[in-house]
């Protein structure tokens, strides 16, 4: 038997009607490739009804030191965004699942 210990990370809006499961927060960027962004939006149907959900990532390089922070001091830059349908799923956007979902 295995024993495999993994980590999600899991955010939820204030009413719990959509909560988004991430199997990690770090993400490297390869020059010419970045690792996939792997994970889970769980939506409630019915308090969304006919509306649609977008998901929006924001990637930032972070640099110093984190105590430094609480002083006002803010050592990150903001590289890329992105925004994208996830409910209701478009059928040209549909692909395999993955490990995590």
């Amino acid at each position: 038997m295995c024993n495999v210990t993994s980590i999600v990370f899991k955010k939820s809006s204030p009413n719990s009607k959509i909560t988004c499961y991430l199997g990690k927060r770090d993400f490297i960027d390869y020059m010419d490739h970045i690792d996939p962004i792997d994970g889970v939006v769980l939506v409630d149907p019915e308090y969304v009804k006919d509306r649609k959900v977008y998901a929006s990532v924001l990637a930032a390089f972070r640099y110093g030191r984190e105590d430094l922070d609480v002083l006002g001091l803010t050592f990150r830059k903001d590289l890329f965004c992105s925004t994208q349908q996830i409910y209701p799923p478009i059928d040209d956007q549909k692909k395999s699942l993955t490990h995590l979902q």
